[in-house]
């Protein structure tokens, strides 16, 4: 299934017409660095360069996103695919204590553009006990590799002082059919794939920049091609990474 240029166009006026007609547009712009580009349980390459920049509001209720990502990998297979740009509007809703989220999802590699493919997702989530939060999000891919994908999570924040938080979350990922999710023999890997457990440490520098390092422990499946540039299977990874993030 193709998206076509008039649709997704169609997408990013109605995008424009709600951020238009509603009372407040909040925005953000953020520059990251990571050790590797873990995606999914699987090593995309080392030594990777994020930017980011969206836009949110809200209107009759609902909450709107529209945001662009782009990331830059020093190596990937043959390297491929080192640039990635990624274009995701999203709504999101809260039903009493369950906050429910949808949306579409773009990607689009400028070096090989035979890997662009697309996704539309919905996700719920909400708090359980004592501050702990249950997230589960499905991702279905509409596009180039079929086939669904899951991450179920529990995070919990602490706040040590009022410009730091420790964000913790431990969660897991699944997947149904997915070409991207692939076993050493090259047949997709179905259900679970990953566990893996992460700490951030947001501080709030001041009103509207935050700088947030984080250490992250992914443990794949032993069937899964967890190291793609290399191949590897089962293999796992601890990722560090920072964030600055200035909204306005």
């Amino acid at each position: 299934m193709k998206l076509s240029k008039a649709l997704l166009g169609g997408l990013l006026a109605a995008s424009s017409t709600l951020i238009s007609s509603a009372e407040e547009v909040t925005g953000a712009v953020a520059l990251g660095y990571n050790s590797i580009y873990e995606f999914r349980g699987v090593d995309l390459g080392s030594d990777m360069v994020e930017a980011s920049a969206s836009l949110a509001t809200t209107f009759n209720g609902f909450g709107f996103t529209a945001s662009a990502w782009y990331a830059t990998v020093n190596d990937n297979a043959i390297n491929a695919t080192p640039n990635e740009l990624d274009l995701t509007l999203g709504v999101t809703k809260a039903f009493g204590p369950v906050n429910l989220s949808g949306g579409y999802i773009y990607y689009n590699f400028f070096e090989a553009t035979d890997y662009n493919t697309q996704e539309l997702y919905l996700g719920a989530g909400m708090e359980i006990i004592a501050g702990i939060t249950a997230t589960a999000t499905a991702y279905y891919d509409i596009d180039r590799y079929d086939g669904w994908y899951g991450d179920c999570n529990l995070s919990k924040t602490f706040k040590p002082c009022t410009s730091v938080d420790i964000v913790t979350t431990v969660g897991v990922g699944l997947a149904d059919g997915t070409g991207l999710q692939l076993q050493s023999n090259g047949d997709t890997l179905d259900g679970y794939q990953q566990w893996y457990a992460m700490v951030s440490v947001p501080w709030a520098i001041r009103k509207g920049v935050t700088l947030a390092p984080y250490v992250r422990y992914v443990s794949a499946d032993s069937d899964l091609v967890s190291d793609y540039p290399g191949g590897f299977t089962g293999q796992d990874h601890v990722i560090g990474g920072v964030k600055l993030t200035i909204a306005f």
